[in-house]
């Protein structure tokens, strides 16, 4: 099967992605607003795009709570940016009690939960200068 997500970034792009893990749900946030944001360290929105506030130093987000009709058991995120390399992508499925940490485009097995919440560190280095995140899919079985 196939699972659009679609990303705005001036205009209307989209890119299809084969769904190789065969999950059954998914959330998308494209970060143009802060409603799917329950906290922030370090990390601000402009534009569509996240960023850390000050380089130099972690920023984070955490997504408000999706609850998921029955138990997740696994996951995979992917997600649009750039200098995203250092930066970290962790699944709670407990409401964020536990985060998991996942690698991008790659089916993660995670405790049973139904609580599903996604959590961005992004992290310069001297090869990811300006990491920026343009948007994510969580996507779960």
């Amino acid at each position: 099967g196939i699972l659009k997500d679609i990303f705005l970034k001036g205009g209307t792009a989209s890119v299809d992605f084969k769904n190789e893990n065969k999950m059954r749900f998914s959330k998308v946030d494209e970060f143009d607003d802060q409603s799917q944001i329950e906290s922030s360290i370090n990390a601000s929105i402009s534009n569509s795009v996240l960023s850390q506030s000050t380089l130099g130093t972690n920023g984070r987000i955490t997504s408000t709570t999706t609850e998921a009709t029955s138990d997740a058991t696994q996951v995979e995120v992917r997600a649009t940016g750039q200098d995203l390399n250092a930066s970290t992508f962790d699944v709670s499925t407990d409401g964020g009690v536990n985060y998991t940490a996942v690698t991008l485009n790659t089916a993660t097995n995670v405790t049973a939960g139904k609580l599903l919440k996604m959590r961005i560190t992004l992290v310069d280095n001297s090869t990811n200068l300006l990491p920026r995140c343009f948007g994510y899919s969580l996507l779960w079985r």
